[in-house]
């Protein structure tokens, strides 16, 4: 819906976006957000990271 648009037009306009926090709790609950937390991360422009220490290594291994 509203945030897979919000979230394409990110990949777009190629800024990357950084969900921080966890998560954890609500992908127990949902498959369907489990799977799509895996897809975007596996990707260059949105990540799911628990944590900003996450993100700075995120960031330094992205280049």
């Amino acid at each position: 819906g509203v945030a897979g648009a919000v979230m394409q037009k990110f990949v777009t306009y190629r800024v990357r976006l950084a969900v921080v926090g966890d998560v954890s709790r609500h992908l127990d609950d949902s498959t369907a957000l489990r799977d799509f937390v895996h897809e975007t991360n596996q990707g260059g422009h949105i990540w799911f990271l628990p944590d900003l220490d996450t993100l700075d290594d995120r960031l330094r291994t992205a280049g």
